[in-house]
């Protein structure tokens, strides 16, 4: 009997052990689970779980359709700001950027007030559709994201006093008008505009968080194109035909790096117009090299302006990559047409040489043919002219018979001298100016080759003097003020 009750009493203590091994193992590490509210069950103490403390909040007369201070006829102040955790693809095109963002808004609730808890809850995301939120849109938005992965990008959290912070994770490509008039040495402010979509000034205020930019920029974010270079607020309330509704802005400066284009745009222009002056070296009769230069130079102009123009808008005013390009393009073709008037110029002297003003060529021929149609019809003037070297005999005066002789002798000389003489063959003039071969003595087309190597440089460079002086130096930068 007495073993028998040994054994008896060993098995209670055993079962004991276990029950009180089994109640610490079912309670969560590092808490108590006697006294951790958040696990302990209603008791006939007044002793309530966050979850019916939750439901007991949101219910007992709690209306989520009804803004706060809706009876005391007070508009909700609701505090606003911006983390910009990444900016991608600023589109001049479509003149938009995209940005992944932290969307914050505080306002207080009193009816969401409670004194159970001394610190603030943080809620489940689906708690979110239980409350009143703010009807806060961004005006600008042209397209926007809700991430949920893994789950819902939300937060909702409540302090004892009722106020409420709000936070969502949004992905927004935002319109950005862009003034492109100094492109590509161009600053550019980008906005975020956020409004009250139903609720007029009566029933919402929105201004920015006091003591913060209102939009803050991750210090990591890094632009290949752009670099951040200041923020700005603001407020834009309108007036509507619906009525007042309160709107604040939130304003991105960018700076754009003129690196890409530099390298891209600027330097290989100025080597394509540099080498359209390598044409003004070559010799003027080389008219397939020059030519082939100068309209080589004039294609690859026109190439890279229509890259640079196809990826931006059309608009109506002059941008300073159109001025570059236009200027350009006017260097090549001014090398172009230097080469057609120095060809014209050099053909010209190359023919005068041996072509004299028609009408003075025909008088002087004229006036040969004159001279020997004088000879043919008068030979005895011809021969006393001449008599050496057309009677050679000596002249006697025994006789009409050896006169007559003589006489007939020298008109048989005479007609065999006349014969002999073509009165087509034109006679050299030795008053005729002496040429050599097409040699000219102003040689203009050389000239206007050497003013052109020296012109056309000069004229270029003060371009990019005055250039670079109204589009940098002179390239106002906005007032972040």
């Amino acid at each position: 009997m007495q073993l028998e009750a040994l054994a008896l009493e060993f098995a209670v203590s055993l079962a004991v052990i276990l029950q009180v091994i089994a109640v610490t193992t079912d309670a969560p590490r590092g808490t108590d689970a006697t006294t951790d509210p958040a696990f302990t069950q209603p008791v006939r103490g007044g002793q309530q779980s966050v979850q019916d403390f939750l439901d007991d909040l949101l219910s007992n007369g709690y209306d989520g359709r009804v803004r706060p201070f809706a009876d005391d006829n007070k508009p909700v102040t609701v505090t606003v700001d911006i983390r910009i955790n990444s900016i991608s693809s600023i589109n001049e095109l479509q003149m938009d950027y995209s940005v992944n963002t932290y969307f914050r808004q505080r306002w207080t609730d009193p009816r969401l007030s409670f004194t159970r808890f001394n610190h603030s809850l943080t809620l489940n995301y689906n708690q979110v559709e239980r409350i009143w939120v703010p009807d806060t849109f961004v005006s600008n938005e042209k397209e926007a994201k809700f991430h949920d992965i893994t789950t819902p990008n939300r937060l909702l959290r409540i302090w004892p006093d009722g106020k409420i912070l709000y936070s969502q994770r949004l992905s927004l490509k935002l319109g950005c008008p862009m003034d492109l008039q100094y492109f590509p040495v161009d600053n550019q402010s980008c906005a975020i505009t956020l409004e009250s979509y139903g609720y007029t000034t009566r029933d919402i205020i929105l201004i920015w968080t006091p003591g913060t930019d209102g939009v803050e920029v991750a210090p990591t974010i890094s632009l290949p194109e752009f670099s951040v270079s200041g923020f700005s607020k603001g407020d834009c309330t309108a007036v509507y035909s619906t009525g007042s509704f309160t709107c604040i802005y939130g304003m991105l400066y960018l700076e754009r790096a003129i690196g890409f284009y530099l390298t891209q745009t600027y330097i290989p222009s100025i080597l394509v117009v540099i080498l359209s002056w390598v044409a003004f070296w070559i010799d003027n009769k080389a008219v397939p090299a020059r030519v082939t230069l100068s309209l080589l130079t004039v294609l690859t102009i026109t190439t890279q302006s229509s890259g640079v123009l196809g990826q931006l808008p059309r608009v109506s005013y002059v941008k300073a990559i159109d001025v570059w390009m236009a200027t350009c393009l006017v260097f090549v073709v001014g090398g172009l047409l230097e080469y057609a008037l120095v060809n014209v110029l050099s053909r010209k002297e190359f023919m005068t040489p041996y072509a004299e003003d028609e009408e003075e060529d025909e008088e002087r021929n004229e006036k040969k043919k004159a001279n020997m149609s004088e000879v043919i019809i008068n030979p005895d003037s011809f021969v006393a002219r001449q008599p050496s070297a057309l009677n050679p005999n000596k002249v006697t005066t025994n006789g009409k018979q050896s006169e007559l002789k003589k006489r007939t002798n020298n008109n048989s000389t005479l007609n065999s001298l006349v014969a002999g003489i073509h009165t087509d063959t034109p006679i050299p003039d030795i008053d005729d100016k002496k040429r050599c071969c097409g040699i000219s003595r102003n040689n203009k087309a050389a000239i206007v080759d050497m003013i052109a190597r020296i012109l056309f440089p000069l004229a270029f460079l003060i371009f990019n003097i005055g250039y670079w002086w109204a589009y940098v130096v002179q390239n106002p930068r906005y007032n972040t003020s």
